[in-house]
């Protein structure tokens, strides 16, 4: 700055003189005698400056000197010239002067030119500055008085007298204790008094170690360190520090608090919610500033914990205070931890307390013990499972975690829930005073009720209150409550409700309110002795009737608890409907139900009128019917039925049954319409009378026509050649040899069969119930060489079967039988059989007891097939099982105009005496309803509407498919209505789901699959079995863990194997995943399985944007996924 001012200064005298000579030597012979200018050339002149001054005349001149210049604040010296016109001189300024305008004043009197002519007046030069002050330090501020710790800063300000340019680095020197450091230049301040940057900052940051107790010093003069400092007329600062501020209370301390001693709490034992109260001693005083606020850490037990600052005492001391929250516990004392400073402990000096700090001289803590826990319900015991009538106690025992004492005027109660009502079961022993068990009881009332298991609602105190020894209160939260689902109280005493008059008399079905024993205590069988039966004959046919014994329904022994009594009938003669009977208890002591209330005497089985157990029949029984309109014949044929209670179920000619336009019924008479039999062939056309019993009547009606013949008029012959004879066309027979199909008795020639058609359809008319075609392999085998798909479908009125002409190929194990037996295929025949088991007793009972909702839809039929040697007519095995999935038919009756949404079809299992799940699928035919059932195994068949439904899925999401799939059997609720759909799904329960689903059959080996697959367990054989299927390759070691949960991703794997397994054709598209933002957690061994699930619409994900693949699979899932899957397979509807 100041060496720019320099050359400024230089560059403008230039200018001035440069400018003047021009003017002087054009003007000069204008200019008036002893005319002049004067040019100072530096017009700032400072400390040891000098300016070239320069005096031009117009013209030569002489008697001029220094005496003609006035100079103000200098002096001129060093006169000269070389023409006389310009003169030269040398301005010093004077000393210690700063006079901003100054001029050299010329006094022309005595100045003469060369004609000796005077000049006048004056002439002055341009104006100059002259700056010959040097700055000074007016004053020294110096830091506050108080101490100042390590990383602190103590200021300087340094006051000039005049604004200054400072360059390097200069310093202060201080001395701090008997340390000698330097407060460096840092920069230049305005003040605020002078408005100029007249003050200079210096600062020391106060370093670790340093102490001054009695006031830092600071040093006589600046140091400038090959630095400056100048004024802008660049003279050097006056270096001497005057009025330095006094610095005897700027103090230096860099010593750290630490700590000198802590106080702790008196040895007790403290609850939750008592405060723990620490002191801790500092070495010095200190302050806690700042948001955060120290803490005191503690270890209580194993748990960390910290007392939190409340205040500061006498400068050094600080209180902490701990509050015991509950679930502390220390029961060998609690130790101090550290201190944690949080950075808002500091002495006078600012020296931060370290962030963490560790107490010295800690007393001892360990009798300072902690006991915040509060006292709970370990556990209630409650009475055992069973049920409980009027006058019965029920007894509770609440065990505590630890000892109590309970104080109150009124003594706690338990409150229990009875059937919805509340009940208080009493305190009846443990003392109340330190404690851990308390017993209630409570006596059973009449018209209490609960057949789903009594709740234990809470302990209740009674406005008391219970504490253990510290005074903590007890927490009365009901844990490890034992089961009360098995706790049923029931004081109603059972009743019978109705009856159920068995087919033929031959039983009675007593119904009872509730299950019923032979004993008060709920065990034991009933006996035929319990019962007694009223007979009354009011003039029928039969004389007598006893009981003959007691039965369930399904004819097995009673073992106690049956709700149905089936009480067999011993009856003498037949009745004929005229006859009563009455089953009531033998006394008032012999039945009971389960929680010993006893049947009275009083009940009744209600009034019971026997069936007329006479045989229908009609009459006449043979009738005529002529086709010849005029003949006495030509009329409808009328035959009066006899009923005996009976109801006509159907007519029928051969197969095919009446319609309703083929004849009316007016009371008992039935019309047979002269239309319909107009339509027979001539000969007996038999109609068979079916009624309700299943007994049967024949109408044999003679169809004849007597219409005569009308003349034709004969022309007169004309001779014609006689032709020779054309030979006959002959009708195929079949050789002696030649296989023939034998429907029920009728042979029928295989060549007549077109098998270019897809099948034939043979229609077989049953003989009591039973219809059979045997079918020789040969002619199967002739028809597969022609035409692969083609079949023979069996027909009878209550079912068909469909035969693939390649049956040989189907039936595990034959070409090793025909071997066995050493016999060809040509050796042998299929026989299939069709039964109507509609009326087999033992069916119906199993179907009771297993589909007790279901109703029957069509007829019970059994499948049969046997492989006949040809030989010698006998049957070598049964054909039951197949490696194809073959179709059965049964018809629905034709008033069934619509089919019930929840129905299913079961296959009867012999071994076990129970229905279980079969694909199908309803289709129409011919305008009757049918259903299509797809199995590979033969057996008996039924289809039945079996309405589900659950209290626990009303409105679920899953509602439809959970009901379908109980309906049609593939699952089952949990009991009580429910089917709990959230709840979990094993692997073993889906394994068998699925591979019941799939209906092909139970396994054929007997080893285990896995180690922790077990024969006898309930799923051996449907593991087994999934097994062999191929559905468990994601099991890739030898365990199955059965009880697992299965996850949705092992779900996909199984229901892929399931799609493979049926072959079921698949499109190429691709169907991305990333709209699932979870898909990233499968396993890399499912994708694919997963992505093709949701390609098919089998899994479509938990939500909008989520599969959760690793997630248990449900209740509900299982049951949608398998409905999907069987739709998707077209095994369902």
């Amino acid at each position: 700055m100041y060496q720019a001012r320099r050359m400024l200064k230089l560059f403008l005298g230039l200018l001035l003189i440069l400018g003047t000579l021009p003017l002087y030597l054009t003007d000069r012979a204008f200019a008036a005698p002893s005319d002049a200018t004067i040019v100072v050339a530096d017009n700032e002149l400072s400390i040891g400056e000098t300016s070239l001054v320069t005096i031009t005349f117009s013209e030569a001149v002489s008697g001029f000197s220094i005496a003609n210049l006035l100079v103000e604040n200098g002096t001129l010296s060093d006169l000269a010239t070389n023409n006389n016109i310009v003169w030269t001189a040398k301005l010093t300024p004077a000393a210690n002067i700063n006079a901003p305008t100054n001029v050299i004043t010329l006094y022309k009197a005595g100045v003469v030119n060369a004609d000796n002519e005077a000049g006048s007046g004056t002439a002055q030069s341009n104006n100059y500055a002259i700056d010959t002050v040097r700055p000074t330090v007016v004053s020294v501020s110096v830091p506050v008085s108080g101490w100042y710790g390590a990383g602190k800063t103590l200021d300087f300000k340094v006051h000039m007298s005049e604004p200054v340019f400072v360059t390097g680095t200069p310093s202060i020197s201080l001395n701090i204790g008997a340390t000698v450091v330097q407060a460096t230049y840092k920069s230049v301040l305005e003040t605020a008094e002078s408005g100029s940057k007249t003050a200079l900052l210096f600062s020391y940051t106060v370093q670790p170690g340093q102490m001054d107790v009695d006031g830092i010093s600071v040093g006589a003069t600046l140091s400038l360190n090959d630095g400056s400092i100048k004024d802008q007329a660049g003279n050097d600062a006056n270096l001497t520090l005057n009025s330095v501020g006094s610095t005897a209370n700027v103090l230096v301390d860099t010593t750290v608090p630490t700590i000198n001693s802590v106080a702790v709490p008196n040895a007790a034992t403290y609850k939750g919610g008592d405060s723990l109260a620490f002191t801790v001693t500092m070495s010095k005083n200190i302050t806690v500033t700042g948001t955060s606020t120290p803490q005191l850490t503690l270890i209580i037990g194993r748990a960390n914990r910290a007392a939190s600052y409340v205040s500061t005492e006498s400068g050094k001391i600080l209180h902490f205070i701990y509050t015991v929250q509950p679930g502390d516990l220390d029961t060998d004392g609690i130790d101090v931890g550290e201190l944690l400073s949080k950075n808002a402990i500091h002495d006078a000096a600012g020296n931060p307390v370290a962030a963490i700090s560790t107490p010295t001289n800690v007393p001892d803590t360990t009798r300072i013990f902690v006991d915040a826990i509060a006292p709970k319900i370990s556990s209630v015991a409650v009475p055992n499972a069973g049920s409980y009538k009027t006058g019965d106690s029920l007894d509770f025992t609440v065990t505590m975690s630890k000892n109590i004492t309970f104080t109150g005027v009124e003594t706690p109660q338990l409150d229990i829930q009875i059937g919805g009502t509340d009940r208080i079961a009493s305190l009846i022993n443990g003392t109340l005073s330190n404690t851990h068990t308390l017993q209630f009881r409570y006596t059973v009332q009449a018209g209490d009720h609960d057949n789903d298991g009594i709740a234990i609602a809470a302990l209740s105190l009674n406005g008391g209150s219970m504490k253990d020894a510290v005074g903590n209160e007890a927490d009365l939260t009901l844990n490890n409550v034992g089961n009360t689902t098995g706790v049923l109280i029931d004081t109603t005493a059972p009743t019978i409700t109705g009856h159920t008059l068995g087919n033929g008399n031959a039983y009675v079905d007593v119904m009872f309110s509730e299950g019923i024993f032979a004993t008060s205590n709920g065990t034991g069988a009933l006996t035929s002795g319990a019962l007694r039966l009223n007979f009354n004959r009011n003039g029928g046919s039969a004389s007598t009737v006893s009981i003959d014994s007691v039965k369930k329904t399904d004819g097995g022994d009673l073992t106690g608890g049956e709700t149905v009594i089936r009480v067999l009938l011993d009856v003498t003669g037949i009745p004929n409907g005229n006859e009563t009977i009455e089953v009531v208890p033998a006394d008032g002591a012999s039945i009971y139900d389960l929680a010993g209330n006893a049947v009275e005497g009083s009940q009744s089985s209600g009034t019971v009128t026997l069936l007329d157990r006479r045989a229908p029949f009609i009459s006449p029984a043979s009738a005529s019917f002529d086709k010849y309109a005029g003949a006495a014949a030509n009329a409808d044929v009328s035959t009066t039925l006899t009923l005996y209670g009976n109801t006509l179920s159907s007519i029928a000619n051969g197969t095919t049954t009446l319609e309703g336009t083929d004849y009316s019924v007016a009371d008992n008479a039935v019309t047979i319409k002269k239309s319909y039999l107009a339509a027979q062939p001539n000969g007996t056309t038999n109609l068979t009378f079916t009624f309700s019993a299943g007994s049967s009547q024949t109408l044999a009606i003679t169809v004849s026509d007597s219409t005569p013949a009308t003349p034709t008029p004969t022309p007169t012959p004309t001779p014609t050649p006689t032709p020779a004879p054309a030979p006959a066309t002959p009708t195929p027979t079949p050789t002696p040899d030649s296989p023939v199909i034998d429907m029920n008795g009728v042979s029928i020639d295989p060549t007549t069969i077109d098998i270019t058609k897809p099948s034939v359809t043979l229609e077989a008319t049953p003989k009591d119930g039973v219809a059979y075609v045997s079918i020789p392999a040969s002619i199967l085998t002739s028809f597969e060489d022609k035409n692969a798909t083609f079949f023979i479908e069996i027909k009878t009125p209550y079912g068909n079967y469909q035969v693939p002409a390649n049956l040989a190929s189907l039936i595990p194990g034959l070409q090793d039988l025909l071997a066995k037996n050493n016999l060809k295929a040509e050796d042998m025949s299929f026989k299939i059989t069709l039964t109507d088991n509609s009326g087999d007793k033992g069916i119906q009972s199993a179907l009771a007891a297993g589909l007790p909702n279901g109703k029957v839809m069509g007829a019970i039929v059994e499948f049969h097939m046997d492989i006949i040697n040809t030989k010698i007519g006998q049957t070598i095995r049964t054909a039951d099982k197949f490696n194809q999935a073959l179709t059965r038919v049964i018809p629905m009756p034709k008033n069934m105009t619509v089919m019930p949404e929840q129905w299913g079809a079961f296959r009867y299992d012999e071994t076990t005496k129970q229905f279980e799940f079969v694909p199908a699928k309803k289709v129409q035919i011919d305008g009757v309803w049918c259903v299509m059932i797809s199995s590979y195994s033969n057996s008996t068949y039924v289809v039945a509407e079996n309405a589900a439904s659950f209290t626990d899925v009303q409105k679920h999401w899953a509602q439809t498919f959970v009901e379908l799939a109980a309906a049609k059997g593939l699952v089952d609720g949990v009991g009580g209505g429910k089917y709990d759909p959230n709840k979990a799904v094993t692997r073993a329960e889906f394994a068998a789901m699925l591979a019941r689903a799939l209906g092909r059959g139970t396994s054929t080996g007997s080893n285990s699959p896995y180690d922790d697959v077990k024969p006898g367990a309930w799923y051996f054989e449907e593991i087994s079995k999934a097994k062999e299927l191929g559905l468990l390759n994601f099991v890739n070691d030898k365990s199955f863990k059965p009880d697992q949960p299965l996850t949705r991703e092992e779900m996909a794997s199984m229901l892929a194997e399931a799609v493979a397994l049926e072959k079921l054709p698949i499109t190429k598209e691709f169907v991305s995943l990333d709209g699932y933002k979870d898909i990233v957690s499968v396993d890399a061994a499912y994708l694919e399985d997963v992505r093709l699930m949701v390609k098919l619409q089998i899994m479509t994900g938990t939500g909008a944007n989520s599969f959760s693949p690793k997630g248990e699979t449900t209740h509900a899932q299982a049951a949608v996924v398998l409905i999907r899957i069987l739709q998707t397979l077209g095994m369902t509807d």
